[in-house]
């Protein structure tokens, strides 16, 4: 999946860009067999056994810890060259492993019963590398795997080649796959491990053979281009020509994380969750919390830089390579699921604010309140307001003169230009009772002129009446009935009130 390949792709560059383990491994040499060496045999394959036996021999004199032979013997060459190579596997005074396949990996059944024959009594350990299935990196080890390896074709248990020698060592070896945990060279011209051709490994005197290899782990393998080369976390971040391994020199670097004891180089389960639910948490306080926008950005800023970092610094410690890609995806998704649902609960709210509030507000302050509703304070709060109470003079005899719907009218006439008054001076509505109207200034908005908006909406609520008067005058005459001029008196006080949208 896309996921498996970034979070694979982030791994590589922490294994090439921040590997811990910058000292040249002191405990495992390699014996490559390269051009130069097959340029010296009779043939190119099957290798020479006489030359494989030899360097068992020059091994047992220089006091070798132990040797893994990362060659197969899966049919016969000159007998006498077996039989010597063969005396030299079971004599050896140090374990002696030998890479061992099976059908299931390209032998026929003939190669298959020939090689089991032939290493009867030498240990032995599958070649196979645990390959990406994406891109071919090795990655993980390979643990090995059960088979028919066992007396008279029994089930057995067959660990992987490397593990195989850790065990003869004595070391624990895991039983599943884990991350490998790749050494860097630490320098352009020093290899992770000492590498010395046979053909000149042969060549030493004893004495620098006891020097240099006593007490060695060994491993005999293939280093040639285009041949048993394989692609690690290398290849992405320092390229192909530099990533690209002998499966010898990975079966090292495997041999040489367990001889460390690094097997837990994977966060478990447990702190991959707490690390999971910390980001969600974070996620959700940044899409919810009544804070700031900025404040909120910048928390979740920080809280996706300090994980991004905390996954560099647990790499550059222990060597753990802890997920990336997943977290943050997780991270991003839950911003973004809840921004989204938190903007529909945000519209369905200004919805409603301009429902409740666009009866008795001036748009002006809608928009305000519906843009910000924490300027809206539920409950009660104590606050200087300036309150202007309007009704109609000797309204009673004017109600006399209409009926029920002609009433109805004259009100609307009356209220309308008065509350748009009101409402166009930032005023608020607070009732309407009968013929009279009720209004407020200084909530639920701050107006810190509100006593000026007050006085200038009554003067102009004034203005209005003669307007409305002339109106009702001329349909009076047009109706041939009395007319009455409607008259308003309107107050104004200012002072403290118990104010809130209760």
């Amino acid at each position: 999946t896309v996921m498996a390949v970034a979070e694979n792709w982030t791994s590589d560059l922490r294994v090439g860009f921040l590997n811990p383990w910058t000292e040249q491994n002191s405990d495992i040499v390699i014996l490559t067999i390269t051009e130069n060496t097959l340029a010296l045999l009779p043939y190119r394959s099957p290798l020479d056994r006489q030359v494989i036996g030899g360097v068992l021999e020059r091994l047992k004199i220089a006091g070798a810890r132990a040797v893994g032979l990362d060659i197969l013997f899966d049919q016969p060459t000159q007998p006498e060259k077996d039989k010597y190579l063969k005396q030299m596997l079971t004599s050896s005074p140090f374990p002696v492993t030998v890479a061992w396949t099976d059908e299931g990996t390209g032998l026929t059944p003939r190669q298959f019963a020939w090689q089991k024959k032939f290493l009867e009594g030498v240990g032995t350990g599958y070649s196979n590398l645990n390959k990406d299935p994406f891109d071919g990196a090795v990655r993980y080890l390979f643990p090995g795997r059960t088979d028919n390896s066992g007396p008279n074709g029994a089930a057995k248990w067959h660990p992987a080649f490397a593990l195989k020698m850790a065990e003869s060592l004595g070391f624990k070896v895991p039983k599943k796959a884990i991350p490998i945990a790749y050494r860097a060279s630490p320098a352009a011209d020093k290899p992770v491990f000492k590498k010395f051709p046979i053909e000149a490994f042969l060549r030493l005197p004893d004495a620098v053979l006891k020097l240099w290899f006593a007490k060695k782990v060994i491993l005999v393998g293939a280093d040639i281009p285009f041949q048993d080369r394989h692609r690690t976390p290398f290849s992405s971040a320092l390229g192909e020509k530099v990533g690209t391994l002998p499966g010898v020199e990975i079966h090292a670097q495997v041999l040489a994380q367990i001889m460390d004891g690094r097997l837990d180089t994977g966060p478990d389960w447990v702190h991959e969750f707490l690390v999971a639910l910390s980001l969600g948490l974070t996620a959700l306080v940044v899409t919810f919390a009544e804070w700031r926008a900025w404040v909120r950005w910048t928390l979740g800023a920080l809280a996706l830089f300090s994980f991004w970092a905390g996954t560099m610094w647990l790499y550059m410690q222990g060597g753990v390579l802890a997920p990336i890609v997943a977290p943050t995806l997780a991270f991003g998704t839950t911003i973004g699921i809840g921004s989204v649902y938190d903007a529909i609960r945000h519209k369905r709210q200004s919805r409603e604010i301009r429902t409740a509030f666009s009866q008795y507000l001036s748009p002006k302050m809608v928009n305000i309140l519906a843009d910000d509703p924490s300027n809206l304070k539920l409950g009660g709060e104590e606050r200087e307001l300036t309150v202007l109470f309007c009704d109609v003079r000797g309204f009673t005899g004017i109600s006399e003169m209409y009926t029920a719907t002609g009433l109805t009218d004259l009100i609307n006439r009356l209220l309308t230009p008065l509350t748009t008054v009101i409402l166009n001076r930032e005023g608020t509505v607070d009732k309407y009772m009968g013929d009279c109207i009720m209004a407020f200034w200084n909530a639920p908005l701050n107006d810190d002129v509100h006593e000026r908006h007050a006085c200038l909406a009554a003067l102009e609520m004034l203005a209005q009446m003669p307007i409305l008067n002339a109106e009702l005058e001329r349909e009076a005459i047009q109706d041939e009935r009395k007319f009455i001029p409607l008259r308003v008196g309107i107050g104004l006080n200012t002072g403290v009130a118990v104010v809130g949208n209760m």
